[in-house]
C-alpha cells in the first residue's frame, strides 16, 4: 500500500459503482444520483492523478493539506447528496456548500502549492 492516492481513488471509485446499485438505482433523488457520481469522479480524478506521476516517475507529496481536502471535498459531495438532497433546509444547503468550497480551495492550493515538475 506504497501509493495511497491510488488506492483511495480506486476504493472511491468501487464504492461509488457500489452506490449507482444501491443508493442512486431509482432515479426519484437526482442529488443522490449527482453525490454518487461526483464521488466516482473525485476517485477517477485521485486515480488518473496516481498514475500520471507514477508513469512519468514522480512523486506525490504526502501532505496533511492534501488529504485534509479530500476528505473536505468528500464530506460536501456527501453532505449534498444525502442531508441537503431536498433543498428544503437552508442551514443543511449552506453547511454542504460551505464543507465542499472548503475542500476544493484545499485541494486547489495544495495542488497549486506542490505542482508537479513539467516533463520537458
Amino acid at each position: 500500500m506504497k501509493d495511497k492516492l491510488l488506492w483511495f481513488g480506486t476504493l472511491l471509485c468501487l464504492s461509488a459503482f457500489l452506490g449507482f446499485a444501491t443508493v442512486a438505482d431509482d432515479f426519484r433523488h437526482l442529488n443522490e444520483l449527482a453525490a454518487v457520481a461526483a464521488i466516482f469522479a473525485l476517485g477517477a480524478v485521485m486515480t488518473g492523478i496516481a498514475l500520471r506521476a507514477k508513469r512519468r516517475h514522480y512523486m506525490i507529496p504526502e501532505s496533511r493539506s492534501l488529504w485534509s481536502g479530500i476528505v473536505l471535498t468528500l464530506f460536501g459531495i456527501l453532505g449534498f447528496g444525502f442531508v441537503a438532497d431536498d433543498f428544503k433546509h437552508a442551514g443543511e444547503v449552506l453547511g454542504s456548500a460551505a464543507v465542499l468550497l472548503a475542500g476544493v480551495t484545499l485541494l486547489f492550493l495544495t495542488w497549486r502549492k506542490h505542482r508537479l515538475p513539467s516533463p520537458d
